[in-house]
């Protein structure tokens, strides 16, 4: 939690950290979103397309 007190005094010093924290926050949801799908992507090949071990070794690696 931010203090606004605290963000009051330090406002020029805060804000790129702030900045940087959502900024990362961001790129973590966006990577954990884009390894869902690449799994999501493997499995539904793996089961509905009947793909065997051979053909799921290249996007597993």
């Amino acid at each position: 939690m931010l203090d606004r007190r605290l963000a009051r005094q330090h406002a020029e010093a805060v804000r790129p950290w702030v900045a940087a924290c959502a900024a990362l926050g961001t790129l973590s949801a966006a990577a954990v979103i884009g390894q869902a799908w690449a799994l999501a992507t493997v499995i539904a090949a793996g089961f509905q397309h009947g793909a065997g071990p051979a053909a799921l070794r290249g996007p597993l690696a």
